[in-house]
């Protein structure tokens, strides 16, 4: 049984041609999300004051900065080493993030 597919690829095309039309009429939405972004963003930083700290430090990725609060509380008190304290505190003393 024989079947003619010039009418599948005559229609295809044609809704090829359909898509490509479509598609040209629908804005990028991309720049609209980016402009929001940058906006919510920049809420936020006039809202607590910006993000503080030097991304380097292990302080800024293992401790809360809360705002209207003087110090950091450490998420994770044994994983931050002082610039001031030895490597013997550091692995054997216990340390009290409240102190």
């Amino acid at each position: 049984m024989a079947q003619d597919y010039g009418v599948w690829i005559i229609g295809g095309a044609a809704v090829l041609l359909m898509a490509k039309y479509a598609i040209e009429q629908v804005p990028n939405p991309f720049p609209a999300i980016k402009r929001g972004a940058i906006k919510t963003i920049e809420a936020g930083d006039e809202l607590t004051g910006g993000i503080q700290g030097d991304i380097t430090s292990s302080e800024y990725w293992f401790s809360a900065d809360i705002p209207w609060v003087e110090r950091d509380i450490p998420l994770a008190p044994g994983l931050i080493k002082g610039p001031d304290e030895s490597w013997l505190d550091y692995l054997f003393k216990f340390d009290n993030p409240f102190d």
